[in-house]
């Protein structure tokens, strides 16, 4: 299977727990509704989003992400919001026309078109999808688990390394105020940004995998040189850690 069909898959099925052929009984099919609110802005980096009353040094998520968070409503359809949720969205909506097109049988059979239609039905087969509940995807959760902290520091080393790289140490003038590195680490910070209800907070906290968004747009930073020497840590900042407490990734 091309590599670029087993992304789609994934994508669109990651519980389904066995493939079923076309026609199969109990499919239910939900259609994913666009979000209702775009981004304020590209995802990533955008001046509008921060709040530069705050000092960077003490709360860089809110130093990031504070206007936009004051400005955001909640929809009332949703728990929270985020830039995640709606790129998320969006893609969802393009990826499910896709797969309901590829589902019709029309395709060829063996060809990608096919793979995608059929595993999709799969996994909208409502009945064995919920007798197989997470046990198929046990070992995929355990890992994620595992890897959640030191993948974010690590990808957040090598995006910093890669902009060096590409920028072969060319001095780059100031925008908005702030030096390339300065938007860079925003830019990693605005990523996580998310608006959450209370309930969804702690529903979030007693059973998701991931770090919530605050602790996820600081805590890499915290062990990043590259964020201290940006914007000038001292010791007593929030945000400091001392260069031998820092963890290194890569």
């Amino acid at each position: 299977m091309h590599a670029p069909v087993a992304a789609v898959l994934f994508a669109l099925c990651a519980v389904a727990a066995v493939a079923a052929p076309p026609g199969v009984a109990g499919v239910i099919h939900r259609p994913v509704q666009a979000s209702a609110q775009a981004p304020t802005g590209p995802i990533g980096y955008s001046a509008s989003h921060m709040d530069r009353s705050v000092d960077p040094r003490q709360d860089f998520h809110a130093h990031a992400n504070g206007s936009w968070l004051k400005r955001l409503t909640i929809p009332d359809a949703e728990s929270d919001i985020g830039g995640f949720s709606m790129l998320g969205a969006n893609l969802d909506a393009q990826l499910q026309q896709w797969a309901v097109k590829a589902s019709r049988g029309q395709a060829a059979k063996g060809s990608p078109a096919q793979q995608v239609g059929g595993y999709y039905r799969a996994a909208l087969d409502m009945p064995r999808r919920d007798a197989a509940g997470l046990q198929p995807i046990h070992a995929d959760l355990d890992e994620a688990v595992r890897a959640n902290g030191p993948a974010d520091l690590g990808g957040l080393t090598l995006a910093h390394a890669a902009l060096h790289r590409a920028l072969k140490g060319k001095p780059q003038p100031k925008i908005d105020g702030l030096s390339t590195d300065q938007r860079c680490l925003v830019a990693c910070a605005q990523l996580w940004v998310d608006k959450a209800r209370e309930e969804r907070i702690r529903v979030l906290a007693a059973s998701d995998v991931h770090g919530n968004s605050v602790v996820r747009g600081d805590a890499p930073l915290m062990n990043l040189d590259a964020f201290h020497r940006a914007f000038g840590t001292r010791p007593g900042d929030a945000m400091w850690r001392k260069p031998a407490d820092r963890v290194r990734i890569w």
